[in-house]
């Protein structure tokens, strides 16, 4: 059981946000395609039939001690450095960056662009 000892309500949840991801990514997918002027917009969508090899992490980065915060080194370790993912596409979704609770994410800003609640970071990966 792929749920099992999670709260009663979270293996329902996490299977629509699965389907919803689904259809974003398939969106996605023809987005890209129209972008490059492919002459096949499903150039893309169309080899994501099966969605076997996406994976869903739920994942929460809480905030790091900067150098002078910190007492030791290993304190204000960077967890994961700067980096890229190796799929064709990673989601992020943010509470709010300008919270407290999401400083442990760290998000190169984009002129003009604003990451408040309920933001969606979109990020081509190294497989694109």
């Amino acid at each position: 059981d792929l749920f099992q000892g999670t709260p009663p309500e979270f293996d329902q949840a996490s299977t629509e946000l699965w389907d919803q991801v689904t259809v974003l990514t398939q969106r996605v997918a023809v987005c890209c395609a129209m972008a490059l002027q492919l002459p096949d917009e499903e150039y893309f969508s169309k080899t994501l039939t099966m969605m076997d090899l996406c994976t869903q992490r739920m994942l929460h980065y809480p905030p790091t001690l900067t150098k002078d915060e910190a007492n030791t080194d290993a304190q204000a370790a960077i967890r994961v450095g700067e980096h890229t993912d190796f799929g064709a596409y990673t989601f992020l979704f943010v509470d709010n960056l300008h919270d407290e609770s999401s400083h442990g994410l760290q998000v190169k800003p984009v002129e003009g662009g604003d990451l408040g609640r309920g933001s969606i970071v979109s990020r081509d990966d190294d497989m694109f």
